[in-house]
């Protein structure tokens, strides 16, 4: 009798805790607001985010720059960056930055010229060089100063030669003066100037000696004849041709050309009279800037 009691109270008990917890699970199915979907809190707009409609200077506000360890904040993007160079190539080392190279053109403004030359005269030959000072003052148009000395060999077979130095100037028409990319430049030119002829020294056929013990035989048996001749002057005339060939346009990093000159120039001699005239045949190079 009493265990029946006992195991009815304690059903009792059992029933009266879970009631609570049925009457939950009961609620949360049939509730009333099980129907209406869950709708997230509204945003709450500040007042420094920035609408589409917010005039510049409202709204959000820019983030502020970030300053460099040294204090001084640049403006623009800055340099964009760079690619690497491809593989198996080294990057170029500039060995003066700041200075470019000059451009692979033809462009002379001032030149100097050396010259080997081989000449013609009356009564002798003549081997010498020829030095000029050049001055472009369009890409067509220059013009030169011209120093030459030679020595002179017997021509006339009167066993006399005479030395020869002279001075004038030039004008030059270059006919492809304006293609700068040409490494090829024919020209003419026209030059004026005078000549000095000093005294001729004998020439003795026979002197074979190696020692040279009778040397004043050669050098104190003069003739002289360096003055013009009765009438005439010692200018010259002399009209040439020739070409110019670019060697390099430009020494690394200075602006220094350089270039490989020939010529053939007939010169009119009025030493002795105008018909004297004779070939000229220069070849050399020349430095420009």
């Amino acid at each position: 009798m009493r265990i029946r009691r006992l195991f009815t109270i304690l059903s009792l008990a059992c029933a009266l805790a879970m009631l609570p917890v049925a009457s939950s699970a009961f609620a949360q199915e049939y509730g009333d607001d099980d129907e209406e979907e869950l709708e997230p809190p509204p945003e709450v707009e500040t007042e420094t985010e920035k609408t589409p409609d917010a005039e510049p200077g409202q709204g959000k506000a820019d983030p502020a720059p970030t300053v460099p360890p040294s204090g001084i904040v640049l403006d623009g993007p800055g340099p964009g960056p760079t690619s690497p160079p491809p593989p198996g190539v080294r990057p170029r080392v500039r060995m003066l930055p700041g200075l470019q190279k000059p451009p692979n053109e033809y462009d002379p403004h001032v030149g100097f010229q050396w010259l080997l030359f081989f000449s013609g005269h009356p009564t002798d030959r003549y081997t010498g060089l020829n030095l000029s000072a050049h001055f472009h003052f369009t890409p067509k148009i220059s013009a030169s100063l011209d120093g030459r000395i030679a020595g002179g060999a017997d021509r006339d077979e009167d066993m006399y030669a005479h030395s020869m130095a002279s001075f004038g100037a030039s004008g030059y028409y270059w006919f492809r003066g304006e293609k700068e990319k040409s490494r090829l430049q024919p020209y003419a030119r026209v030059g004026y100037g005078f000549f000095y002829l000093g005294d001729e020294t004998y020439q003795d056929p026979d002197d074979n000696d190696i020692d040279d013990d009778d040397w004043d035989k050669s050098s104190r048996n003069y003739k002289v004849n360096g003055v013009p001749a009765d009438g005439y002057s010692s200018s010259y005339i002399e009209e040439a041709a020739g070409v110019r060939l670019m060697l390099w346009p430009s020494l690394w990093y200075l602006s220094i050309g350089g270039t490989l000159d020939l010529e053939l120039a007939l010169v009119q001699d009025t030493h002795y009279g105008f018909s004297d005239s004779s070939l000229k045949f220069s070849f050399g190079m020349t430095l420009y800037f």
